[in-house]
């Protein structure tokens, strides 16, 4: 099972804050479990592609889209944060 979390305004758009995913045998990356949202959760996987500057965390640690993804991981999503 693979724990997905959204942060801030991005958890509005998608309309959830969390999904517990069955794990995919073919998930190896980030990117693989994006593609696999286009099937399973097309309006989360559009939300995602809409938006710039995106941050990732894999086991709250920032990550890319090319990190590495096990079962039994938490990924989260976290919109672009600014500050000064």
């Amino acid at each position: 099972m693979l724990r997905v979390l959204f942060f801030g305004s991005l958890a509005e758009q998608v309309g959830v804050a969390e999904l517990q995913l069955d794990w995919v045998a073919d998930w190896r990356t980030v990117h693989d479990v994006m593609a696999g949202l286009h099937v399973s959760h097309s309006n989360v996987a559009k939300q995602l592609d809409l938006r710039r500057g995106l941050m990732i965390a894999v086991n709250q640690r920032l990550g890319k889209i090319s990190s590495p993804i096990a079962d039994d991981d938490e990924l989260a999503f976290l919109p672009p944060v600014t500050g000064g």
